[in-house]
């Protein structure tokens, strides 16, 4: 995870260079170091399964709540949407472009991932950001959005913590699931 954050942090710090080499020697890290979410995502859930943990998961739907306890069989389900199209550097380099800053009010580098062009109709994935605690050296949060007809579906994963999904129709919010494992109270 060290090593990661070094890589992330080395592609930041080159804007010190000659703007030319800059953009080609970014392009290229840029493409060498796409952030393999969907990777970290299962590997977050073989964690989850490997402290054998049962979440607890919050779903709202039209302002009524329920909770249930998941099995650990159940766990990939609540965040299967989330989970194709596979977000790597080989499948989606030509589709989005990597920016990335440090946001000085949350102190937390942020790599945002946008489409460099239009998307296919028929791809879902638009856009997605991964949040970087530097103090801790380790990724705080990822943050994913997907958009099939005229719903739009929203993920906040926090690391080693919980995830929650948004649901949008129509500008309104119709479901929400909260999948919590981390139930201390640091």
């Amino acid at each position: 995870m060290k090593m990661l954050l070094i890589i992330l942090l080395f592609c930041t710090l080159q804007s010190c260079k000659d703007p030319a080499k800059q953009a080609e020697e970014k392009t290229l890290q840029e493409q060498e170091n796409f952030f393999q979410v969907t990777n970290f995502i299962l590997g977050q859930l073989v964690d989850i399964q490997s402290a054998h943990l049962n979440p607890i998961v919050y779903t709202a739907i039209k302002g009524k709540r329920d909770s249930n306890w998941v099995s650990q069989d159940s766990i990939k389900n609540v965040v299967v949407p989330f989970l194709k199209p596979v977000i790597d550097s080989t499948n989606l380099k030509d589709f989005f472009q990597l920016t990335s800053f440090y946001d000085s009010t949350m102190k937390r580098f942020i790599f945002s991932h946008a489409p460099s062009s239009k998307l296919p109709d028929d791809f879902a994935l638009r856009k997605w950001d991964i949040y970087i605690d530097p103090e801790a050296e380790k990724i705080e949060r990822v943050y994913l959005e997907k958009i099939t007809g005229n719903l739009k579906q929203i993920l906040t994963w926090n690391t080693d913590k919980s995830c929650k999904i948004v649901e949008i129709q129509n500008d309104k919010i119709v479901k929400t699931t909260e999948m919590l494992w981390e139930f201390s109270s640091k």
